[in-house]
């Protein structure tokens, strides 16, 4: 109580794409925004050298060799 407004808002971070992915009719502007978003988090992923395969209880999180990872910074 003692943070007054600050208390309230969540801390949370949350996806800024879900409107998209619960969405069942997307426009093609709107597909091709979320194809963006996705393929833009898997080349972080493969930066930080990790791949994700599978989805729900599936997904499975494969760590890429070292010799598999290009620097960005050559």
């Amino acid at each position: 109580m003692d943070k007054g407004e600050a208390g309230l808002e969540t801390s949370r971070k949350t996806n800024p794409m879900i409107h998209l992915y619960l969405k069942k009719n997307l426009t093609r502007e709107e597909q091709l925004t979320l194809e963006n978003f996705k393929l833009k988090i898997e080349v972080e992923r493969l930066k930080k050298g990790y791949q994700v395969k599978g989805v729900g209880r599936q997904k499975e999180y494969d760590i890429l060799s070292e010799a598999s990872i290009k620097s960005s910074k050559d």
